[in-house]
């Protein structure tokens, strides 16, 4: 059984170019299942060819660059001109344009992403100072309680002792 690391491994067990869209995926798919399904192979040593097409598929299917292609009539930036292909270090180019425009939209997804984590480290950080100012105050609260506590028995005993 082939190991699916990466979208290439995928896309090499299925037989498609690594900027195949989503139907020319799902054809290659549906050939290899017909060819390779154990119920229709005669010969067993071929029906792990069945189980790496499926896991090939499901790779794909599940693979960030195909949901962004599904959900690009929601994306807020509008459809994109260009088909999207994944890059090593996981961020998404435009297949077909500049180098230049390449480099400048990983720029700004590396910019995106750290304004992305000082966002989130802030909220933390608002978070646990809110927190700490909450149970300050319930300190305070108790404090004035046990300060009030003491002086009503402090004026029993005074009263007792009249």
């Amino acid at each position: 059984m082939a190991q699916i690391n990466s979208r290439m491994d995928a896309c090499l067990v299925l037989g498609v170019k690594p900027d195949a869209t989503e139907d020319e995926i799902k054809s290659a798919y549906k050939n290899l299942v017909k060819q390779y399904h154990p119920d229709a192979q005669k010969d067993q040593r071929l029906h792990w060819q069945y189980y790496d097409a499926v896991e090939a598929y499901e790779y794909l299917l599940s693979h960030p660059i195909i949901i962004e292609e599904k959900n690009d009539a929601y994306n807020m930036e509008g459809p994109r001109p260009n088909r999207i292909i994944g890059n090593a270090s996981g961020t998404t180019i435009r297949y077909g344009s500049s180098r230049y425009e390449q480099e400048r939209e990983v720029a700004n997804w590396e910019k995106r992403r750290k304004k992305e984590k000082k966002e989130e480290l802030k909220r933390r950080q608002d978070e646990m100072r809110q927190k700490e100012e909450a149970e300050k105050h319930r300190a305070q609260e108790s404090e004035q309680e046990y300060r009030n506590a003491m002086k009503m028995i402090n004026a029993i005993r005074a009263m007792i002792k009249r």
